[in-house]
């Protein structure tokens, strides 16, 4: 996940603009939370862990170029070293990295060869030294960028600024998004467009896989280094990941994706019910599109949720505190009901174990559970923290065993098939679900 933000504008207001725009993709990431800015007085960078609590201080940087960063931990701990932007040794580029890469050792011995400090243990820690390698090595920028990709494996988008040169490429698999758009005196980047919609960008558009973007005083120069036949997106985006504002991959708006792999579970997993109770708030339109397929009654408010993503917690513990803490049940709405309890996924069974059991003593005589993503049997290398199969309740049980698990009276998950068809194309990464691995890992 993580959240990218970076803006090269002669505008005063730019600044702000990005705080406000990164503030909008706190739903990717709240581990950490940085900005780094050209300023007056050189490069500056101020982080910390948590959220935005702190991002209209006095004390954050502003100028420009200026990137950010909030940060969901794939790779590495906790440490401030590692929350971004990361600043390079020399302390003339700074870099934001959404993704996770494969190859991180071969990384780190190709910058210690060189010289080059790797401080912290993410991986972006590794991409910042050995683009720092790179671009000493290089005449231009696009070399040092094309020189990077040809050597980096997995899934990435960055911005960064390097001297007073702001910076954006994405993987040529397209695995993590990245946007780009106009704005007063200059330009934005962001990882999702519905996030820019709070400052009215113009002309918004995906940056391509394998494309980089460069903008300076001298202009805009694009130059798309790495084209492959075939792209992955990650589909996780649409299930999960995104804004429902968010253009998807395959052009349709987010929220339509959901809506529609909600009808096609209807058709897929059919069960006599009363009412449809969406887990807020990526289920939402998941769960209209299966009462729009069933005429079935939609109760969107009968779970209240609070401010929180359990999926996002580092720890089981914690993720039980927030699921608890997050939600609920309105049991005027739900007492004497047989309710289809529709989520966006079931990765874990933390989540829906509890809420089965919340919805039951609010009163409804029945819990169906629907899950609007298959079942996710196999770990992520790309960007999700999902380290092991262990941790996926799929990999070790089956549906009926996770129904049992879960306490629900039935269980059913919109096929692979069906999902995709619900995002709008075939060309996605599946492979948390079918453990097809088609971005090279090594």
């Amino acid at each position: 996940m993580c959240g990218i933000v970076g803006v090269y504008s002669s505008d005063t207001a730019a600044s702000v603009a990005l705080l406000q725009v990164l503030e909008q993709l706190e739903h990717r990431g709240g581990d950490g939370v940085g900005v780094a800015a050209v300023t007056t007085e050189g490069m500056r960078v101020a982080k910390g862990s948590g959220r935005l609590q702190a991002a209209y201080a006095e004390d954050w940087p502003t100028g420009t170029p200026m990137i950010g960063h909030t940060r969901y931990r794939t790779a590495g701990g906790h440490e401030e070293a590692n929350v971004q932007p990361l600043l390079s040794s020399c302390g003339q580029i700074a870099l934001a990295h959404n993704g996770e890469l494969t190859n991180v050792q071969e990384l780190r011995d190709i910058a210690v060869q060189h010289g080059v400090l790797v401080r912290g243990t993410s991986d972006s820690n590794a991409l910042v030294a050995v683009f720092t390698v790179f671009l000493s090595e290089h005449d231009t920028i696009e070399q040092a960028v094309f020189a990077l990709m040809q050597q980096i494996r997995g899934s990435y988008s960055v911005v960064a600024v390097v001297d007073e040169t702001l910076v954006a490429f994405r993987d040529p698999y397209g695995n993590r998004p990245l946007f780009i758009g106009e704005i007063p005196g200059g330009y934005l980047v962001a990882s999702e467009d519905g996030s820019m919609n709070i400052v009215n960008p113009q002309k918004v558009r995906a940056i391509l896989p394998g494309e980089c973007v460069i903008i300076s005083t001298a202009g805009v120069q694009t130059s798309y280094f790495v084209t492959l036949p075939v792209r992955r997106p990650c589909i996780f985006e649409c299930v999960y990941f995104a804004r429902p504002d968010t253009t998807a991959p395959e052009g349709k708006m987010v929220l339509a994706t959901r809506f529609s792999a909600g009808r096609r579970l209807a058709e897929e997993c059919s069960v006599q019910a009363d009412v449809v109770v969406p887990v807020p708030d990526s289920s939402i339109d998941a769960a209209a599109g299966f009462a729009d397929a069933t005429a079935m009654r939609l109760l969107s408010n009968a779970l209240i949720k609070n401010r929180g993503r359990s999926f996002t917690a580092s720890t089981q513990v914690a993720r039980e505190e927030i699921v608890r803490a997050k939600f609920h049940p309105v049991q005027a709405l739900l007492e004497g009901k047989r309710v289809v309890l529709v989520d966006d996924s079931i990765v874990r069974g933390t989540t829906m174990r509890i809420l089965v059991q919340m919805i039951r003593n609010a009163g409804a005589t029945e819990v169906h559970v629907r899950s609007a993503s298959p079942p996710v049997r196999y770990r992520c290398y790309y960007g999700i923290d999902i380290k092991t199969g262990e941790e996926l309740i799929a990999t070790r049980r089956t549906v009926e065993q996770i129904r049992q698990y879960i306490g629900a009276d039935s269980l059913g998950y919109v096929s692979v098939t069906g999902l995709i068809d619900a995002c709008g194309g075939s060309t996605y990464c599946t492979a948390c679900f079918t453990g097809e691995y088609d971005i090279p890992r090594e």
